[in-house]
């Protein structure tokens, strides 16, 4: 009869089991049913799931102990113990500190100066305090009385440094709130920044002399901006096919993207004039030895401001004075006339040429007066504008000044 029933069975007892055959041994089924058993040499250990995940723990002498330890490790598990957090004030000088020391690695020489020189003030007013003791009012009567010595917009800078320190604090478990949240930017009455006419541009390009003229010719004709001339290399400067790398730092994380920018022929023969008469020791194009106010010692480098010696040439050439970035938007203005004389908003798009590679704000607004930009693929009509899906049909230049050179001329209208 045993036989017949095993026969007939469709199931195959536990003990039975094969090797890789899915089922447990008959021991190892026992083993799971026990949470707690006994391994031989070893001791008493226990060995449960619990919402969705295992626990393990040995080896104990006797078997009560393996159960009460069970038990305790239930209890824990079933009704936690809350977490404290607990929070390590700092002191507000040694947070300035640490934000100073992220600034000065991960951000530009002229942010981090920024940084520094309003931070001065605010370690003599808050540096002993703790960043918890620093509140609301205080920081609204500080402004307040900053604003009765200096401009609104100069206040308004202070907020939005200041309130970065503490956000950062934040971000870095530093501290747990943020004292400048909440404070309004003061009211900043607009005004019209004084742009040079051309003919004042050009009444300083004709009496500046030595480098102070090569450096206005290349900020002229490349639309650089001033660091990325002061940071200029020879390494960054190719003759052979007429163009330079600048690198501009406006990303999120400090990191520098390249591009290239075509030479003109003024560009081209100023750097080959000054490639033969460089100084091999030296790497920059631009360069200049000064006394260090700090050490005493003269020291080697670039240009870190060159708003004075402009100043000066505005004196000598009876012009108004202007500073180095009206200059800049001067010569967009310049460009904008040579390359879209029929455009009447293109002004703001030129200032972007450079900027943003293979943009289809810029592209799009080019074609229509520049159609050799693109080339004709897939059958598309030259002058089609291109839409996202549209624009694989076209290759843009990475830099759309090669071409708008070619098309206007190697340098833009004077007059």
């Amino acid at each position: 009869m045993l036989a017949k029933a095993l026969v007939g069975s469709t199931k195959m007892p536990m003990c039975w089991a094969r090797e890789g055959s899915g089922e447990h041994s008959f021991s190892h089924q026992r083993r799971i049913s026990m949470s707690v058993f006994l391994e031989k040499g070893r001791g008493w250990k226990y060995d449960f799931v619990l919402r969705k995940k295992r626990y393990v723990n040995g080896y104990f002498k006797t078997k009560s102990e393996a159960r009460q330890a069970e038990a305790l490790r239930k209890e824990e598990i079933r009704n936690p113990r809350p977490m404290e957090t607990v929070w390590t004030d700092i002191t507000f000088y040694d947070l300035i500190n640490r934000r100073l020391d992220h600034v000065r690695a991960y951000n530009s020489k002229t942010h981090y100066r920024d940084y520094r020189y309003m931070a001065k003030r605010w370690v003599a007013r808050w540096g002993d305090l703790n960043t918890a003791d620093i509140s609301q009012p205080e920081l609204e009567s500080y402004f307040l009385q900053r604003r009765r010595k200096v401009r609104a917009y100069t206040v308004n800078q202070e907020i939005k440094y200041l309130k970065a320190v503490f956000n950062w604090g934040i971000k870095k478990d530093l501290i747990d709130h943020n004292p400048v949240n909440g404070i309004e930017f003061m009211p900043v009455e607009a005004k019209h920044k004084y742009i040079p006419p051309v003919a004042d541009v050009d009444a300083v390009l004709a009496i500046a002399e030595g480098d102070m003229v090569d450096y206005l010719w290349l900020v002229r004709d490349t639309l650089a901006r001033k660091h990325e001339i002061n940071n200029l290399t020879w390494e960054d400067v190719n003759l052979v096919e007429r163009y330079v790398t600048l690198y501009t730092c406006k990303k999120k994380g400090g990191h520098r993207t390249p591009r290239h920018v075509p030479m003109t022929a003024k560009v081209y023969s100023i750097l080959e004039r000054r490639y033969a008469d460089r100084d091999p020791w030296k790497s920059w194009v631009f360069w200049h030895s000064y006394t260090s106010r700090i050490t005493g010692e003269e020291v080697t480098g670039i240009y870190g401001d060159r708003k004075r010696a402009l100043k000066t040439l505005c004196e000598k050439a009876g012009v108004n004075p202007f500073g180095l970035q009206p200059f800049v938007i001067s010569v967009h203005h310049l460009w904008n006339r040579a390359i879209f004389p029929s455009a009447r908003s293109s002004a703001s798009l030129v200032m972007r040429i450079g900027r943003r590679p293979r943009s289809i704000c810029i592209a799009s607004a080019m074609l229509s007066v520049t159609p050799c930009l693109f080339t004709k693929r897939r059958g598309k009509s030259p002058t089609q504008s291109p839409t996202q899906k549209e624009e694989k049909g076209y290759d843009l230049c990475r830099n759309p000044l090669n071409s708008l050179v070619e098309l206007r001329g190697l340098e833009p209208l004077t007059s």
